[in-house]
């Protein structure tokens, strides 16, 4: 994913991400050892009371990044494939940029959503959490972490970052360049800006918020939607003020594995 985009997502405290499905909601748990993120599923497979906490709803603004793809095309390549993907649209039949006439792009994630499970009745829940007995110990400690709020996008905008119009005119014909299958639509507006969507009505999840979930002791866990400084062995963790939200790993997309 473009670095700009990246950035501007952990900086609100998203973690941005591939999945490989569609129709996720939070809250579920995850475990995660580099380089590996493993979905464990809903949390509410883990604690029954989960199941009756409410999900919010919303919209959310744009995110947008500059991506430089360097003396050819490929960096923007990949990353529009994985983008594409992350829409549901998945097998790209046609897809080359030679007629933007242009190395530097802008990517822009838009009509953009979310779903959340308030942390603060997360918290109070999460102390009937019992082990799951397939994820070993030390991932239990230090490697085990809730997405209480999922990111969702229902199209991905592409322009020159210059602003100006594509070198080839693509209006009414952006098919001869771009063909994303019937699974998607794309379209061309002004010849300087290109529109993927889905036509899935199922948005799909880019990012998500996490809190952070450790086991202190067999009758006691915590869970830290910003990063915690831990003090002492033994001794209590305390969250600073105005402390970063839980990123598990800033400046990397991650792949999930199911």
């Amino acid at each position: 994913m473009a670095d700009a985009l990246v950035r501007l997502l952990n900086l609100n405290g998203y973690q941005p991400v591939f999945l490989p499905r569609t129709g996720l909601v939070p809250p579920e748990l995850y475990e995660y050892s580099r380089p590996r993120l493993v979905r464990r599923g809903p949390l509410a497979d883990y604690i029954k009371d989960v199941a009756s906490l409410p999900i919010s709803s919303g919209k959310l603004g744009n995110f947008e990044g500059k991506l430089t793809s360097g003396k050819n095309f490929q960096g923007a390549l990949d990353f529009l494939k994985q983008a594409l993907a992350v829409l549901g649209i998945d097998a790209v039949p046609k897809l080359g940029l030679s007629f933007t006439g242009a190395k530097e792009f802008v990517f822009s994630f838009s009509d953009v959503r979310f779903r959340e499970v308030d942390p603060s009745k997360l918290d109070q829940v999460l102390q009937n959490l019992k082990a799951p007995p397939a994820i070993p110990d030390e991932y239990v400690t230090d490697g085990l972490h809730v997405i209480y709020q999922y990111a969702y996008s229902g199209s991905l905008q592409m322009s020159r970052s210059d602003g100006k119009q594509f070198d080839a005119d693509v209006s009414g014909n952006i098919g001869n360049f771009i063909d994303v299958g019937t699974k998607a639509k794309v379209e061309s507006k002004n010849n300087s800006v290109i529109s993927f969507s889905s036509t899935n009505s199922e948005l799909a999840a880019f990012a998500y918020k996490a809190g952070q979930l450790q086991k202190l002791s067999p009758k006691r866990w915590t869970f830290a939607p910003e990063v915690v400084k831990r003090l002492e062995k033994g001794e209590e963790s305390e969250r600073a003020p105005e402390s970063p939200k839980y990123v598990p790993l800033p400046g990397i997309v991650l792949a999930v594995e199911p």
